[in-house]
């Protein structure tokens, strides 16, 4: 695998584990973000932090060992993906009034990970073809 895919991946783990940790230990900043009250389910927010964390060792196999691991990049490429569907049902949604412009920040966010996961993974399935 080249060296691109691996500084993504590297990357990529240390963002997911900022995210997690951002959510396991700050978890109330995020709705002080989004300028909304804190729900009284909010515990659902440091779960996914749990989840960042996960990802982020997902990651980091991928990272390291590409060729036995490197598809263990479909686990945070679904989860980004879920992510991005979650910023823009947040978006949409009327149930709540949330701060708009930090969910397009979080929605960019998650959405250039999806893209350069899939970048990642495009190329790793290429490489085993061969």
């Amino acid at each position: 695998m080249l060296r691109l895919p691996r500084l993504v991946l590297a990357v990529a783990a240390l963002d997911s584990l900022a995210m997690g940790i951002w959510a396991s230990v700050f978890p109330d900043q995020l709705f002080t973000l989004l300028q909304i009250k804190t729900p009284s389910d909010a515990f659902l927010w440091q779960v996914l932090g749990v989840l960042y964390l996960a990802n982020a060792l997902c990651l980091a196999g991928a990272a390291i060992w590409p060729v036995e691991y490197g598809r263990l990049t479909l686990v945070p490429w679904v989860g980004r993906l879920l992510s991005c569907g979650m910023w823009l049902w947040l978006l949409g949604s009327h149930h709540i009034a949330p701060a708009h412009e930090p969910l397009w920040w979080l929605l960019a966010h998650d959405a250039v990970w999806l893209v350069l996961l899939t970048g990642v993974l495009v190329a790793h399935f290429a490489s085993r073809r061969r």
